[in-house]
């Protein structure tokens, strides 16, 4: 039987952002994870998304998990490991 972990699907990744109104949209898809965790952090850190523009943003790999989260007024939330790179108020 084949380990799911193997599945080259799980090699392509893409980012969706969702919005205040509870829509999303895809705004990338299938793109190599290198090329997703350099658009993840540029999106975050962006001046739409301390704005508010976006409410979420995730990054799911080809099995359609969840690889990395940010919350609007949170900041990142998945996996923990990004949760220590948050920017403190005062900071």
């Amino acid at each position: 039987m084949a380990d799911p972990d193997d599945d080259p699907e799980r090699e392509e990744f893409s980012i969706a952002a969702f919005y205040p109104n509870g829509r999303y949209h895809y705004l990338e898809r299938w793109i190599t994870g290198e090329a997703a965790v350099r658009y993840f952090k540029r999106l975050c850190e962006s001046p739409l998304a301390r704005a508010g523009h976006y409410a979420r943003i995730i990054v799911t790999d080809g099995g359609d998990f969840t690889c990395m989260e940010w919350k609007h007024g949170e900041g990142y939330t998945y996996p923990p490991e990004l949760v220590r790179h948050n920017k403190r108020e005062g900071s």
